[in-house]
């Protein structure tokens, strides 16, 4: 049941990997620079972090790494077509806190301490878009947001219903990223579409 809920996991967070280059490649939005390239570093880390904690289960871990990819696509594509916002003050806040917050991952050795501040600096990057799609800096569709949350729902059943068991700390970046982040996200975009 794990296996197949994994790769169900993996086979979702494609279709959103994809979905979302495509929309980045049609509408030419802007992206917040701040979410994209704390994020692109972050989510490549969480990767080996997250499947050194799935203890190599690909299965749980495979969408992860999906994402992080996709995020570092999207990035890389978006510094070099424009389509990045440019600096803001609080974009300079979020990235300097998240360097903190990743010293202390770095430093720290604990592998439920690095998941929980993996965690804190991927909100933070979250954070930002949010700020910017409220403030209408920002514009974005929510399809790509909500298949990220379901494929996070997905590969949290999978830890769930692994039949080697289970830490809690495999939960943290799938639930508090991966579903609440995007999801919120996603809500943010359909609010600020229904506001104008």
């Amino acid at each position: 049941m794990s296996k197949i809920l994994g790769i169900v996991a993996i086979i979702v967070a494609l279709m959103s990997a994809v979905l979302y280059v495509k929309q980045l490649l049609t509408t030419g939005k802007k992206l917040s620079i701040s979410t994209w390239t704390i994020s692109s570093v972050v989510l490549m880390i969480n990767a080996f972090v997250f499947h050194d904690l799935a203890e190599s289960n690909w299965y749980e871990s495979g969408n992860v790494f999906v994402v992080a990819f996709s995020v570092v696509f999207v990035t890389v594509w978006s510094w070099f077509t424009g389509q990045l916002t440019m600096v803001t003050i609080p974009d300079a806040v979020a990235v300097t806190g998240a360097l903190g917050i990743g010293y202390f991952w770095f430093t720290g050795g604990d592998t439920a301490l690095a998941s929980g501040a993996l965690v804190a600096v991927c909100g933070i990057s979250l954070a930002m878009t949010v700020i910017g799609l409220v403030d209408g800096d920002l514009e974005d569709e929510p399809e790509a947001w909500f298949l990220t949350a379901i494929s996070s729902v997905f590969q949290i059943s999978a830890i769930y219903f692994n039949p080697d068991g289970w830490v809690w700390h495999r939960f943290m970046y799938p639930m508090a990223i991966g579903l609440v982040g995007n999801l919120t996200v996603a809500l943010v975009i359909m609010f600020s579409v229904v506001r104008r």
